[in-house]
C-alpha cells in the first residue's frame, strides 16, 4: 500500500505453456550465439552455436544449432569414445541451462565431465563463475544457479512473480482480492 509491501502470500507460481516450453523442452535450439573466451576477471566464458573444442587425442567437439557434435569416434580406445560421449551431452546440458532452457538438475548425470571441461577452458569453479551470462556455483558437487532457490530457471521465475504481483496489485486496487481465481 502507498508503494510498501503490505503482505506476503505463498502460494504455488503459475506458468504460461510458452513458459514451460522455454523450459520444459528437452530439443530446442540454443539460444547464445558464438562463442568469448574465458575472461578470468569476470570468471566467465560464452559458449554457444559456433564454438568449437579440442579434446585432445583427436576428438573434439562443435556446438550446432541444436546439439553439440562430437568428431572423432573410433580413434581411440571405448573410454575414450564414451568420455566423448559424455562431453557431448556434458555441454550440451550445459549450454541449455546457461541459456536459460534446462533445470540446473538436467547437467547432474555430466556434472564431472562439464566440471572437467570448465576447467580446461580455465574457468573456476570454487567461486562462483558465469556461463552465458548465467550466474552459477557449485552446491553440494552439483552445478547450479546462484540465488536460485526455484526448479526452474530464474528469467522464467521472476517473469511469473512479476505477473503475480502485477495481478495481486490490480485485485488489491480494485477491492476484488476475494474473486481470485
Amino acid at each position: 500500500m502507498n508503494g510498501q509491501k503490505a503482505f506476503t502470500a505463498i502460494t504455488g507460481m503459475s506458468y504460461l505453456p510458452y513458459e514451460i516450453r522455454t523450459f520444459g523442452t528437452v530439443q530446442q535450439p540454443f539460444k547464445t550465439r558464438g562463442s568469448i573466451p574465458y575472461d578470468p576477471q569476470t570468471n566467465s566464458i560464452t559458449i554457444g552455436i559456433g564454438s568449437r573444442f579440442d579434446l585432445e587425442n583427436g576428438y573434439s567437439v562443435t556446438v550446432q544449432e541444436d546439439c553439440v557434435w562430437g568428431e572423432g569416434y573410433g580413434k581411440g580406445s571405448l573410454a575414450d569414445d564414451e568420455r566423448c560421449n559424455m562431453m557431448v551431452g556434458g555441454l550440451s546440458s550445459l549450454i541449455h541451462f546457461a541459456d536459460q532452457q534446462y533445470f540446473s538438475s538436467m547437467t547432474d548425470t555430466y556434472t564431472d565431465y562439464i566440471l572437467e571441461f570448465l576447467s580446461s577452458q580455465g574457468v573456476d569453479t570454487s567461486r562462483e563463475f558465469v556461463i552465458n551470462g548465467t550466474h552459477c556455483e557449485l552446491v553440494n558437487g552439483k552445478i547450479r544457479e546462484v540465488g536460485n532457490d526455484y526448479v526452474v530457471p530464474s528469467a522464467i521465475q521472476q517473469k511469473a512473480v512479476k505477473r503475480y504481483e502485477e495481478r495481486m496489485a490490480q485485485l488489491l486496487k480494485d477491492g476484488n482480492w476475494y474473486r481470485m481465481a
